[in-house]
């Protein structure tokens, strides 16, 4: 298995490397460098690749070139070439070096493997000079590890040229590996392990040195896990052969099945594993393996600290090693059975915190003795007594980042959102929170639960409550849930993190002291309460109490029975977004069945979390979320805020979605806070306060929570009443709406009928896609030259039909742009094929995303893909084209802007759906007023398309020389040509004019008589720039031409600039003709002056 590491190495790693790569540099011999001689190498250079390239390797990982090093040593197997014997002569090292000129390795590998099982070396290392190799040997029997595989000669070259950029993330992971084999790892002496530990943790250039180790260790250590995961999943194949033999009627002997306890367990752990991890999309296990390796961290780190505090008796560090050996016996050091230490420290931890130490789905994995002696070497060298709960956040913080943190599906949520809605909901430490519950849903690595006993605990303190007590009271007051395994347990971690000052002082004050598990449940929240978990049954014999505690107060939780009975006080999270094609079929049923007062449609994941806060909450209890604002206008958010306006007052809605910090989401968050409320008129009658962040640094959200109704540059707020959303289309949150602007949209919508009642409203084709080349492309869809192609009887052909593939093909306001292409229409072939009568028939085409309505008039019968909507009339007392004027207002943008703010999609896009162009409002006209509209209308129609054909000409240039019939000349017959200086072969063109030249490049240029003709050069190259590239100088001076006069060259730009005057002489006569459709509207609209300005304000962005 592959093992993935960061792209950004620490200093420590590339010094490692390039002390590596300083030895293959000292490489010579006869006066040629490393890769020189390889291109001559030698036969039987198997000592000269030993004594210049391999010793001295290891010399470079700190051993000593005489004393560690035994060569040529004979034994009953045969000769040894190079032996590295410890401080007590035990050989730890085999070294075989062979030539560089030998092709298989094979029969001296197995010969290697000979002498290392007879000497009880833990390590073979073979090499040729150019393939090195390393692996690990447990002792006779057991399985070999190869650790370490490089090839030294195409490493070594592309460091040559690049360095540390020219190699692959494995390439640098195996190099960094070599330093498994250095002495500072391979030779831990007793004395050293007993030794007082001199680093303090809490010193600042200290910090730095205790991370680089920890990150060599857990490297080393996650190399171990996922080879001993790779043999699991070997003997696992092995134990399905074996179950197919017994499905065969095969007898087989029970000590057969005995051997696959372990690898049972493991593949267990790892389904289960991959069922509830956020990580886990593509079931990796190289992330299962990252997992149990940080697990194993965590558990060492947690277990120093709480020795060095005195808080439980020593055994992994100091004297606690050396009590341990006494006591078990243990007389020779290297026969130590490292493992069983380690399990004996675990059992300490009964007396402080035994909940992080219980078996759990991440102790399929065993540590070898050797691997925890080496780890317990890393960590013995620190002192962590003096840390406090600052410099462990920042260990922690550092240790584990926020970059693996996402990787291993811990996504972050800034503090700064965290303080934002804790302050919203009144959750700090100046108000009344003693004695009041919180709960974090979906707690992830316990963001806002840190925070929150943070706050507990200052109030507490300011109490002058002694240590037990606030520990007692944040017990009994935060909770979490979380169905991954490994974010429950970081948010204990953190949690831990917090009180370890408390817990020291409480240890102190009363010796007996044992604190109680944090109350971080990993279930699903969203499932039905369960009295126990299947995870726990498949993955322990017998399920021990704790479980089953656990099971039955989530079970109290989710049902508010018992001490839960009234619910939760605070419930704040910022929930999963998960879309609904992720989710299986079976749990889509179960969330309908469980959740049915919100379930509606294509829902996302995060919609059941708003419900489930809603229930979990007290009476007059505060909620706080950050979620996609989709749900606030989205028919699958429709149930639920019908479900929030019988059930909850909307205290707050803070759009933050302009931020920067947001914009990799892809979800447009907003902060909701709601307060369970039962009495109606008091939902009804509440007022909301909306609050949108302008800035795109969110350093200062928290500010925002005491700010006053403003309009800032950075952010504004205003107040909007709660009542008026029951009166919504569909119960539509219209939040971009103040009092001010919802008043006039619904004088707007006054005596109107719904575009949906007069209209039909369809999306367009889709298509399904399928792979070309390696490419994807559309289906069915085909070039006007593919096209050209078919034979016209054919019976494609035939079904061909013009098609507007994209929403470039609506680029303006009436105005269309056919792109040449057509689809096959096989309704059978494609995944919405619609109806063609949608098509074949005079109609209105819309954007479905723009950055306002962007309607046209089609009667060419085109066929549209998803991108496009279609309008159909069916009410034969309103015209197309008057509906078409109303829908490009100006009045209606403001409308469905301030309806459906929520709906933008960044860069000011937002989405038209036929949903929401269905509720717009449209002004009922006698036929004589629509004609008025109507004849604007044409005449923008003609205008868009007489400027469609001037730009596409005055696009062209030659073209439009073409176009005019004057005599022309080649560039090198030119009388207007003074100067050329052109390579022989034209690069890719960079145009620029200087005065009379035209430069094609930065050093080729032709010099004109006269700026004018310069001029015209410039725009002819411009036209003809994609076919430069390549030419030589003959053929750009033979075969490009010129106006065979300058009085012609003069002909040709006064065209050029009639052209371009006439485009915009058109271009102000379609404004003003735009002008005219808007004031029509709004007359048609009856509004007043100070109501037109209020829309006009709202283009400018002035309005809110």
């Amino acid at each position: 298995m592959s093992v993935t590491l960061r792209k950004h190495y620490p200093k420590a790693d590339t010094d490692f490397l390039t002390k590596i790569f300083a030895v293959v540099e000292g490489f010579c011999h006869r006066g040629k460098p490393y890769l020189s001689y390889l291109q001559s190498r030698e036969k039987h250079d198997e000592f000269l690749m030993r004594d210049n390239l391999i010793k001295p390797l290891f010399v470079a990982l700190g051993y000593h070139p005489q004393q560690d090093f035994s060569p040529e040593e004979t034994i009953s197997t045969g000769r040894i070439d190079t032996i590295i014997r410890n401080h007590e002569n035990h050989p730890i090292v085999i070294i075989e070096t062979q030539s560089s000129r030998l092709k298989d390795l094979s029969e001296h590998r197995r010969r290697l493997f000979t002498y290392t099982e007879e000497m009880g070396a833990r390590f073979a290392v073979l090499s040729d000079g150019v393939r090195f190799e390393a692996w690990e040997c447990p002792g006779k029997g057991k399985a070999r590890f190869r650790r370490i595989e490089l090839n030294l000669q195409d490493i070594y070259g592309r460091w040559v040229v690049k360095g540390i950029g020219g190699l692959t993330e494995t390439e640098v992971g195996e190099m960094l590996k070599l330093a498994y084999l250095s002495k500072q790892f391979l030779f831990v002496s007793e004395e050293e392990l007993y030794q007082e530990p001199e680093l303090d943790v809490s010193h600042p250039t200290i910090f730095p040195q205790l991370l680089e180790d920890l990150q060599r260790a857990m490297r080393l250590a996650k190399e171990e896990i996922c080879g001993q995961f790779e043999i699991r999943q070997q003997e696992y194949q092995e134990y399905q052969q074996l179950q197919g033999r017994t499905a065969r009627g095969e007898t087989f002997y029970l000590w057969e099945l005995k051997k696959f306890k372990d690898c049972r367990h493991t593949m267990t752990a790892f389904q289960e594993w991959r069922q509830v991890s956020a990580a886990a999309n593509s079931g990796s296990q190289e992330l299962f393996c990252t997992e149990t390796m940080y697990i194993l961290f965590n558990r060492l780190l947690l277990l120093r600290i709480f020795e060095d505090k005195g808080l439980t008796t020593r055994k992994i560090s100091n004297g606690g090693i050396k009590n341990w050996l006494a006591w078990k016996g243990f007389f020779e050091f290297r026969k130590v059975n490292w493992s069983e230490l380690l399990r004996s420290a675990y059992e300490t931890m009964n007396q402080v915190y035994p909940h992080l130490y219980r078996p759990g789905i991440f102790d399929w994995y065993v540590p070898e003795s050797e691997t925890v002696l080496r780890i317990l070497f890393v960590f013995n060298r620190y002192n962590f007594k003096k840390v406090d709960r600052d410099i462990l956040g920042k260990l922690y913080e550092r240790y584990l980042d926020r970059e693996e943190r996402k990787r291993l599906g811990q996504f972050y949520t800034p503090e700064e959102v965290i303080d934002y809605i804790l302050q919203a909901v009144g959750y700090t430490s100046d108000r009344e929170i003693e004695g009041k519950k919180l709960l974090d849903p979906a707690c992830g690595s316990g963001g806002f639960l840190v925070r929150a006993v943070n706050a507990l605990s200052q109030r507490l303190q300011a109490k002058d409550f002694d240590a037990e007590t606030i520990l007692s009271q944040i017990q009994d007051s935060i909770y979490g849930f979380d169905l991954n395994p490994f974010a429950a347990h970081l948010a204990e971690m953190n949690l831990l993190f917090q009180v370890i000052d408390l817990i020291n002082e409480a240890k102190q004050a009363n010796p007996a002291f044992k604190m109680e598990k944090f109350n971080i449940y990993v279930t699903d929240s969203l499932a039905p309460p369960k009295v126990a978990t299947a995870m726990q049954l498949s993955l322990a014999e017998e399920l021990p109490s704790e479980y089953a505690e656990d099971a039955e107060v989530v079970r109290q939780m989710k049902l508010k029975q018992g001490s839960f009975a009234n619910g939760f006080d605070f419930v704040v999270t910022n929930p999963p977004y998960v879309r609904t094609e992720s989710i299986s079929p079976d749990y889509k049923k179960r969330l309908a069945q469980h959740f049915k007062e919100v379930y509606e449609g294509r829902f996302d994941l995060y919609i059941f979390f708003l419900g489930l806060g809603l229930k979990m909450l007290s009476e007059r209890g505060k909620l706080g979320y950050i979620v996609p604002a989709k749900f606030l206008v989205t028919e699958n958010g429709g149930r639920l805020r019908q479900y929030i306006l019988t059930n909850a007052s909307i205290r707050e809605v803070v759009d933050i979605s302009q931020s920067k910090v947001f914009k990799e989401v892809g979800n447009y968050p907003v902060i909701v806070t709601f307060q369970k409320e039962d009495e109606e008129s008091a939902r009804n009658s509440a007022q909301i306060r909306i609050g949108r962040w302008l800035a795109d640094s969110i350093e200062a959200l928290p500010e925002l929570v005491q700010a006053k109704e403003a309009k800032d540059k950075s952010y504004q707020i205003y107040h909007i009443r709660q009542g008026r959303f029951a009166t919504n289309f569909d119960s539509i949150f219209d939040i971009g709406c103040t009092e001010e602007v919802h008043t006039l949209c619904q004088k707007i919508a006054t005596d109107c009928t719904r575009l949906g009642e007069i209209a039909e409203t369809h999306n367009g084709i889709i298509t399904g896609k399928q792979g070309e080349e390696g490419r994807t492309r559309l289906k069915n869809i085909i070039s006007a030259q593919d096209f050209s192609a078919l034979s016209l009887s054919s019976s494609r052909a035939k079904l061909c039909k013009k098609v507007l593939a994209s929403g470039e093909s609506v680029p303006d306001r009436y105005a269309t742009s056919w792109q040449g292409e057509y689809i096959i229409y096989v309704p059978e072939e494609l995944a919405a094929p619609r109806k063609p009568s949608w098509f074949e028939t005079n109609k209105l085409i819309i954007r479905d995303i723009a950055t306002r309505p962007t309607a046209t008039y089609d009667d060419q019968q085109f066929y549209c893909l998803q991108n496009l909507n279609v309008i159909l009339l069916k009410d034969g007392s309103y015209h197309l084209k008057y509906l078409l004027a109303i829908l490009n207002s100006r009045l209606i943008d403001f409308y469905y802007k301030a309806a459906f703010s929520m709906l933008h999609i960044g860069s000011n896009y937002m989405r038209y759906r036929p949903r929401w162009l269905n509720t717009l409002p449209i002004k009922p006209a006698r036929l004589e007023r629509q004609a008025k509209l109507v004849g604007l209308v044409d005449e923008m129609l003609a205008i868009n398309r007489e400027l469609r054909r001037l730009k596409a000409l005055a696009g062209d240039f030659v073209a439009l020389v073409s176009s005019i019939e004057l005599p022309l000349t080649s560039l090198a017959s030119s009388s207007a040509v003074k100067q050329v200086s052109i390579p022989p072969v034209l690069g890719a063109p960079k145009l620029s004019l200087e005065g009379e030249r035209v430069y094609l490049a930065r050093e080729a240029f032709i010099e004109m008589v006269d700026e004018k003709c310069a001029h015209y050069l410039l725009l002819y190259f411009d036209a003809m720039k994609d076919k430069l590239e390549g030419k030589t100088q003959g053929e750009l001076l033979q075969h490009l031409c010129l106006p065979a006069s300058v009085s012609a060259i003069e002909a040709a730009l006064a065209q050029k600039a009639a052209l371009e005057k006439e485009i915009q002489k058109l271009e102000t006569q379609r404004s003003h003709i735009d002008d005219e459709i808007d004031n029509r509207v709004y007359e048609l609209y009856n509004l007043e002056s100070r109501q037109v300005d209020m829309v006009k304000e709202q283009e400018k962005g002035e309005l809110q």
